[in-house]
């Protein structure tokens, strides 16, 4: 009978204390409120039941969201930071920032707006050696470029 009733208030040790009161005449009685007057009362401390499997997959998948959510708010944040400085990279190839007639391709290579180009045609001859560089200057539109045309490595000429 007393595990009979301690059975029954297993889901009640979630949400309150059970009490283990003792009466004067010896019976034992298992409540959630505290015992009354002339009993002995003792709480009894019940562990909370092992998580069960759906429990404990219901958390982890909760866990893996959490985590997949902060890598794609990582990796949208990268992504935007990329825009910013791509938007900003092409605003600077619209303006020629840095660029003059003359320059060598390492020094063209070394300005930050421009660096590396997005394509490169090369046609070498006896004595000369040509290169056109070709940058994209919409970050929305592929069709917007600019040409940069070296002669043995020298800027002669700035195409947009």
């Amino acid at each position: 009978m007393k595990a009979y009733l301690f059975g029954l208030l297993l889901p009640l040790a979630a949400h309150a204390e059970i009490y283990k009161c003792t009466g004067p005449d010896g019976k034992l009685n298992l409540t959630d409120r505290p015992c009354g007057q002339g009993e002995s009362a003792e709480v009894v401390n019940i562990p909370p039941p092992p998580e069960s499997p759906y429990e404990r997959e219901t958390r982890e998948a909760r866990e893996s969201i959490a985590r997949s959510d902060a890598r794609i708010a990582e990796l949208e944040e990268r992504a935007r930071q990329r825009r910013i400085a791509q938007a900003s990279r092409y605003w600077g190839r619209t303006l020629r920032e840095g660029l003059s007639l003359g320059m060598t391709s390492d020094e063209v290579l070394a300005l930050d707006a421009w660096g590396f180009p997005d394509d490169k045609n090369t046609t070498e001859s006896k004595r000369l050696v040509r290169e056109q560089w070709v940058y994209r200057t919409d970050i929305d539109n592929e069709h917007e470029r600019m040409y940069l045309y070296f002669h043995n490595g020298r800027l002669v000429t700035i195409q947009d």
